[in-house]
């Protein structure tokens, strides 16, 4: 939300104004002092936030290519939670804008996750070919001593391959997490979108709803990184 729009600032504006008004210009440039230190720490606050949920740079192409609809779409709720004016459900729009900077860092967040499980599975087909040459040397092994040296690397390299396979299914769970991301943040949006003002687009119910839905991509998150950790 613009932080000239704020409650604070208002107030504090509009009681400055009012001791310039009743002949009282110190307590007013007081109030003025304070009201440009308010919009300073918003402005701040605003930029932190812009920046350090701005990650595209350490993803890696694949990832910058599914990021892109989650970081448009939350970029847009954010721009217009900060650009109109809400009136009375003013909260409504800055929830909204701070789920949408929040589901965009955890995306984000999650995506490097991938990037992370895709170079691991990179060794896949190694350790696949070699547990195959294992299975074959010790059909073929000289005696006990050597099958039973044998088949303690092929366990190894059956433990190995398991822990792809939990790459794999993790990957896909982090797929099917940005996807309703996207859809989420989509639905979000077209409710913001759906009139000049949050009083003409629908119920605020529908609007709970859709933060709602916000929310519980946090869980969905969790669980696919406890999946993927082994916890």
């Amino acid at each position: 939300m613009n932080p000239f729009l704020r409650p604070l600032p208002l107030v504090l504006l509009a009681l400055s104004i009012t001791l310039f008004l009743a002949s009282q210009p110190i307590v007013g440039a007081l109030c003025v002092a304070i009201w440009i230190g308010v919009l300073a720490v918003g402005s701040i606050r605003q930029t932190a936030v812009a920046r350090s949920t701005d990650v595209s740079e350490d993803l890696d192409p694949e990832s910058r290519i599914l990021f892109s609809p989650i970081r448009r779409c939350a970029n847009d709720i954010e721009a217009m939670a900060t650009k109109k004016s809400w009136g009375s459900l003013h909260f409504i729009a800055d929830e909204a804008s701070l789920e949408a900077t929040q589901i965009k860092a955890e995306a984000a967040k999650a995506l490097m996750s991938r990037r992370d499980l895709k170079r691991a599975l990179r060794d896949q087909t190694v350790a696949t070919n070699e547990l195959q040459k294992l299975e074959v040397q010790i059909q073929n092994a000289a005696s006990p001593e050597e099958a039973n040296s044998l088949s303690l690397a092929l366990e190894a390299r059956k433990l190995e391959l398991s822990h792809y396979e939990r790459a794999s299914q993790g990957i896909e769970r982090i797929d099917a997490y940005i996807k309703e991301a996207e859809s989420a943040l989509a639905e979000l949006k077209a409710r913001l979108t759906a009139g000049q003002s949050l009083d003409t687009i629908g119920e605020p119910e529908e609007l709970r709803e859709s933060l709602k839905r916000l929310k519980s991509l946090g869980n969905s998150l969790d669980e696919a990184e406890a999946f993927i950790h082994g916890t």
